[in-house]
């Protein structure tokens, strides 16, 4: 085994994980506890359902052989696709940008090439037939065991076992935990900022359109088992779950995306890490390669240092311009003037080791301030030339953009009756409630965690230039104007 592998099984110990000691992942290796669950478009998550209570309420996700073949990023760069970097990332970069307590533990497991063939046959016919064209990556040497935050602790640890190869259950069956699985991207169907707007009308509104053509982008667990949106059993159960049935359920998955401060972090962050157009990151990374310094994919101890100078622009400005000509959305990335006491993010040496809480902010102060910045700008300070690590930065800074735009958020519901027996001692993993909150007059208990947070490849920026251009083309061709409101 080599270092990188050996290094990625020694993850820190964290009351989210199984209790075992040590862990025994000899019987992980066995095709037969494992059940299709759900899949994107670079990993297939699979549902432990054998015997050992100490693995209830897990997935494990298997990353996919790649569509295309993936480019290396130097001999002494990180491997972008290794746990331990991933692992790193995931805690020390998105945890501190959004808030710890929305990003989910994940513990290694050592695979082999005979459970990931074993398994690719096990669960292909359960797969779409449009999927089962890219099976397991047979290179991978490990994969991350992670608790399934489509269930609820109290209400697992009542029933114990989740055994989701058993036969769906009748439409006469409610559903004890509703879950969603929402990926916050572009869609050429509703402007992607209802979703931030803090208006439940638009935030309802693109819900639904969403809901009328779920593709990747929308999914539905019914405790715990993916259900198609537009299922008639599925409309039956969620009747069953609230009154009113999947138009209130969208009601409520609204008023949570309104009252808890992540889609407003989220908004935020966004702005600020995108506040130049891909036309100048593209043109700023396309200058350091004609000069020999083409930008690889940052270290582990880089990315924490990239967040660190991003939060420290917040607090006390830019350093590194050439003119101090950078624009004031810059200076507002790291700080969210609410007005209160909120205690400024603390020196690097401190940061590695804290929580890095937002919930106890202002929930209504994230609002993000100023506008991207497009390459045709007469009035944009950044036509004057830069420093070569002023444009690497911004080059970093939007690619940390593109894992805040292109990640999935699972919204986790179930009904707060004041009768469950709490077994806080049970399926710890699963994280308690973040929050309550009433609709008519029913409450309810909800959770959110953020997935899909790896870090993107630095060198798909010509990628993504390329999917602007194709954007604007398009856009020119419509005869309807139609424009996103802020």
């Amino acid at each position: 085994m080599s270092h990188r592998e050996s290094k990625q099984l020694q993850f820190e110990s964290t009351p989210d994980m199984p209790k075992s000691q040590p862990l025994t992942y000899s019987q992980l290796l066995d095709p037969a506890v494992w059940s299709y669950k759900a899949e994107g478009n670079a990993n297939v998550v699979l549902t432990y359902v054998g015997r050992d209570s100490a693995f209830f309420g897990y997935v494990l996700r298997l990353r996919k052989e790649p569509a295309a073949p993936v480019k290396s990023s130097g001999e002494d760069a990180p491997h972008i696709h290794s746990l331990d970097h991933e692992y790193a990332f995931q805690r020390n970069v998105i945890g501190v940008l959004l808030g710890k307590e929305y990003v989910a533990e994940m513990q290694p497991v050592p695979m082999t090439r005979e459970f990931l063939t074993a398994i690719g046959k096990v669960i292909d016919e359960a797969r779409p037939q449009s999927r089962r064209g890219r099976g397991p990556d047979m290179n991978q040497s490990v994969a991350p065991l992670l608790p399934d935050h489509t269930l609820m602790q109290e209400v697992f640890a009542a029933n114990s076992v989740l055994d989701s190869s058993a036969a769906p259950p009748p439409p006469s069956a409610p559903p004890t935990v509703v879950a969603l699985e929402l990926k916050v991207e572009d869609d050429e169907l509703f402007c992607p900022l209802d979703l931030y707007s803090g208006d439940v009308n638009r935030v309802k509104s693109a819900l639904q359109v969403l809901c009328q053509t779920p593709q990747n982008n929308l999914r539905f667990f019914l405790d715990g088992a993916q259900y198609p949106v537009d299922n008639t059993d599925t409309r039956a159960r969620l009747d069953l779950f609230l009154s009113g049935g999947f138009d209130k359920i969208l009601d409520l998955i609204a008023k949570i995306l309104i009252d808890d401060p992540l889609f407003r972090v989220l908004k935020t962050r966004q702005q600020s890490l995108d506040a130049y157009d891909i036309e100048w990151i593209f043109k700023w990374y396309s200058a350091l390669a004609e000069t020999g310094k083409e930008p690889r994919d940052p270290t582990e101890e880089e990315w924490e240092a990239i967040v660190q100078d991003y939060l420290d622009e917040g607090r006390e400005g830019p350093k590194r311009a050439v003119d101090g000509s950078i624009s004031a959305i810059n200076a507002d990335a790291g700080s969210f003037d609410s007005g209160s006491d909120t205690e400024a993010p603390q020196p690097k040496r401190k940061r590695k080791d804290s929580t890095a809480s937002i919930g106890s902010l202002d929930r209504h102060s994230f609002e993000p301030k100023g506008k991207r910045r497009r390459l045709d700008s007469d009035t944009d300070p950044f036509r004057d030339e830069i420093s070569d690590a002023e444009k690497l930065h911004r080059v970093q800074l939007f690619m940390l953009s593109v894992t805040l735009k292109d990640l999935s958020v699972i919204i986790t519901v179930d009904k707060d009756n004041n009768s469950k027996e709490e077994k806080s001692d049970q399926a710890p993993h699963l994280g308690k409630p973040m929050g309550a909150i009433r609709l008519g007059n029913e409450s309810f208990r909800y959770k959110l965690r953020v997935v899909d947070i790896d870090p993107k490849r630095i060198d798909k920026i010509s990628h993504y230039y390329q999917l602007d251009q194709d954007i604007i083309r398009h856009f020119q061709t419509l005869k309807e104007d139609k424009r996103c409101q802020p």
